[in-house]
């Protein structure tokens, strides 16, 4: 049995210590566990209606704790789903991933344990559906959603930097005979030929010296080939030179707010602000309070976290602590009167969610709840009036709201959930306090990369000046090492060479552009974080795309190019 709470990922309710739990709530939460054995129980013995009624208790367990969704459980019946399908036990399959769909609905795992019991059956289309189902799914979720643009940025960081590296080959192919001449005339003013070489090479190739040489070469390079660029070419290259200099920056500040959103804190707060009940929730918010403990905004959060388990005397003492820091807080004051209301307190109910409506004029839950109190107390004619002007202010909600619950309920407003925000960026401060108190050499290391790129703009102006003093700043492309029959295959399996050649610098990062994502596609999970998934989604089976997408650039672009030949010939 504790092998199966400990894949289900369940903690027993005894050991969520630290965070204040009545007993009612820890007995909810041992009804889970046992609901869940007996699910477990149901489904191994393919008890199709037993299971069924199993998961529905417990949604409506989770329910009455005030956090209906069970994403760990749902995670563990998509995994047992899988292993089902494995089997070739298709029907247990479908249980399980029908009580996965009922405990957390919509969630990306679930269509992904439905994509790999589909491929088992050997449905590949539907399976496809399924997993991009699951992707779609995944934008939904603010941790997934985070890590894949996370990802996504970083991904195109890493296409910005290929891109400006063929920007410099794309400049040394062309220009580079010109500099390595002009450089040697310099040298060869001062000191004989072979040393004028040997420095010439010197001054081209230390910067593989540094760390991360090849990188800096590049970078060099560029600033080598200033002198004899067009004013387009030299604004790419100042382009490049602030690009590689931010991207080390903005991928470390990425890590840094990465590393903070994936904290079991972080996570905690999402998943009470949701309604997900997970194994460890109450255990991973106790460290807030002793990392904040000035904070208003994790008192509001915590407030409304103990007003949806039904814990009314803890949220109360939140509340109007919260109340005491912010006087003109009308959530807060909302939420105040929500406790005020299940306590059976009816008429300091009524005073806090007048004061709510009072301090926001367009809070349409605080009027509705204030309708459900003047009810209470038959004042008839002053509850239809809130009633009123809550439907004027959002007519769907009310009408949501009266469909869900009955008349001894009222809404959360629930505005301390809405304030994660608030706690993370405090957290984000400590971090950066801590930081600064404790390394600040890791501190310079994180952004020293754009003061360094910026530092090439001498070298630059030097390089302008001799090739100045040379005399020699012709743009011309010598190209009498290319074989004529041979310039129509150049043309197409060299892009960008030839519009830099033509001095059509736009069109050259176009031509390199296409063919650098393409080449990129298969390389995404070896530069990405990856997303933290439960279960691993299936393959869509792409991985011939990149090859198809580069032979149909490739037959596009010597289209283009024959065309452009017959015309200039005719």
């Amino acid at each position: 049995m504790a092998f199966l709470l400990l894949a289900a990922g369940v903690v027993p309710a005894q050991e969520q210590e630290g965070f204040p739990l009545r007993d009612d709530v820890r007995q909810r939460l041992n009804s889970i566990q046992e609901s869940w054995i007996e699910w477990l129980t149901s489904v191994q013995e393919g008890d199709a209606a037993g299971a069924q009624r199993q998961a529905d208790d417990l949604v409506s367990i989770a329910d009455g704790l005030g956090l209906p969704r069970l994403p760990e459980l749902a995670v563990a019946a998509a995994a047992r789903a899988e292993r089902f399908a494995r089997e070739n036990d298709f029907e247990g399959a479908e249980l399980s991933l029908a009580a996965a769909e009922l405990l957390d609905p919509d969630r990306a795992e679930t269509a992904f344990a439905r994509a790999t019991v589909q491929e088992q059956r050997g449905e590949r289309l539907a399976a496809m559906r399924s997993t991009v189902r699951g992707y779609w799914r995944s934008l939904f979720d603010p941790l997934y959603r985070y890590v894949l643009v996370g990802d996504l940025l970083l991904w195109c960081l890493t296409i910005v930097t290929l891109l400006v590296a063929g920007l410099v080959s794309v400049q040394w192919a062309t220009r580079g005979v010109l500099l390595f001449r002009d450089l040697v005339r310099f040298f060869e003013r001062s000191v004989p030929s072979i040393i004028a070489y040997t420095l010439t090479l010197a001054l081209l190739l230390w910067p593989v010296l540094l760390p991360a040489g090849l990188l800096w070469l590049a970078l060099y390079w560029s600033v080598l080939a200033w002198g004899y660029g067009s004013r387009w070419e030299k604004l790419a290259v100042i382009t490049a030179w602030v690009i590689l200099g931010l991207t080390p920056v903005l991928v470390s500040e990425q890590i840094r707010r990465m590393n903070l959103d994936t904290t079991a804190q972080v996570r905690a707060m999402q998943s009470a602000s949701q309604g997900r009940l997970v194994g460890l929730l109450f255990q991973d918010l106790e460290p807030l309070s002793e990392q904040l403990p000035e904070s208003v905004a994790l008192r509001h959060f915590l407030a409304d976290l103990h007003l949806s388990i039904h814990q009314w005397e803890l949220a109360r003492n939140l509340y109007r602590e919260v109340l005491a820091a912010e006087p003109a807080n009308a959530a807060a004051a909302g939420d105040l009167g929500t406790c005020y209301f299940y306590e059976g307190n009816l008429e300091q109910a009524i005073v806090l969610l007048q004061q709510a409506t009072s301090l926001d004029p367009k809070q349409a839950k605080a009027f509705f709840n204030l309708s459900r109190a003047l009810s209470e107390e038959y004042r008839f004619d002053e509850s239809g009036q809130a009633l009123r002007r809550s439907s004027a202010l959002d007519a769907g909600g009310v009408s949501a709201w009266i469909r869900t619950a009955d008349r001894s309920e009222i809404v959360m407003v629930a505005g301390g959930f809405d304030r994660q925000g608030e706690i993370r960026d405090e957290l984000a401060r400590l971090w950066r306090e801590q930081e600064s108190n404790s390394d600040l050499f890791s501190l310079w290391r994180r952004t020293m990369s754009l003061p360094l790129a910026l530092i090439f703009v001498f070298p630059a102006i030097f390089l302008y000046f001799i090739s100045t003093k040379v005399g020699n700043r012709s743009r011309r492309i010598e190209r009498a090492w290319f074989v004529e029959p041979f310039e129509t295959i150049r043309r197409v399996l060299l892009p960008g060479f030839v519009e830099a050649e033509e001095d059509r610098w736009s069109s050259a990062l176009g031509a390199l552009l296409v063919p650098l994502v393409l080449v990129a596609i298969p390389f995404w999970s070896r530069v990405t974080y990856g997303v933290p998934w439960a279960l691993v989604p299936p393959k869509l089976g792409l991985g011939f795309f990149p090859l198809v997408g580069l032979m149909v650039f490739m037959l596009i672009r010597g289209l283009r190019i024959l065309r452009s030949s017959r015309s200039g010939s005719g």
